[in-house]
């Protein structure tokens, strides 16, 4: 082909044809204008659809950190919602402050099977003793929105508010990490240890009668109290937490389902 339009120009120049090779010329040039940029529109249609299945995996890998995060906030909310009844359930049998008991729906059966006792029940208060010092380790996965931030792919998602939604889930995540409950916790161990020599995970099970140890320690419903508002808290965040989790998950789906119908 190159030597077919090599042998008109020749004959062009030979026959004192320039107009004509003139326009040759320039048809050649456009020709081969079209062809760089069509080249490049293949180059950068080619690197455009890697750059999207490669966010497409991170996105579905972002859905497996979510989840892993759920499995933690869910365990988190279950146990603050089962501490912030037992707390006021041990304040108010233990006569220290009188609750209206219009307690949270119950999430689960893991902490207590059944409905909640509304009368005296030494079982439900010994496992209300043991709850007020558990706490689950902080597990929130980064490593997806670590990856698409790094890559610099996160401005690829054509979904402003999956965008949205990324950006107010982990931007909320910090009140998630920084749980000053585990403190509190962990004085609330230290002090039933070095004032009553009780080591929760050994003896708050023994005790003969939680609601009368309660009762007849100020300085024990002082301390219940004092966490009876930071679980609730925490409850409240949890629960901000795991419906920005669960709007995410629902917009990658969306998100990812709509690039491959592309």
């Amino acid at each position: 082909m190159i030597n077919f339009f090599r042998k008109i120009r020749k004959k062009m120049l030979t026959e004192n044809k320039f107009s004509k090779y003139l326009l040759y010329a320039i048809g050649e040039i456009i020709l081969v204008v079209i062809g760089i940029l069509i080249a490049l529109s293949i180059n950068n249609w080619n690197e455009n659809k890697k750059t999207q299945n490669q966010l497409s995996l991170i996105l579905y890998n972002l859905i497996e950190d979510l989840n892993d995060d759920l499995e933690y906030l869910y365990d988190e909310v279950e146990l603050h919602e089962f501490r912030i009844s037992c707390f006021q359930y041990l304040l108010e049998k233990s006569d220290i402050k009188k609750f209206e008991f219009n307690r949270l729906p119950k999430q689960s059966d893991t902490w207590w099977q059944g409905a909640y006792p509304d009368t005296i029940n030494l079982k439900y208060a010994e496992k209300c003793v043991m709850a007020s010092v558990y706490d689950y380790n902080v597990n929130i996965q980064t490593s997806s929105i670590d990856e698409m931030k790094n890559l610099g792919i996160f401005s690829n998602i054509k979904n402003n508010a999956l965008k949205k939604a990324i950006n107010k889930y982990y931007g909320f995540m910090p009140q998630i990490r920084q749980d000053w409950n585990r403190d509190l916790i962990t004085d609330w161990r230290k002090f039933l240890l070095e004032n009553y020599d009780i080591i929760p995970s050994e003896e708050i099970l023994s005790m003969v009668n939680p609601i009368e140890f309660v009762k007849d320690n100020k300085s024990v419903s002082t301390r219940i109290r004092a966490l009876e508002g930071p679980a609730q808290y925490r409850f409240y965040n949890v629960n901000i937490a795991i419906n920005l989790a669960e709007e995410v998950i629902q917009l990658i789906k969306e998100e990812v389902s709509a690039s491959d119908t592309e």
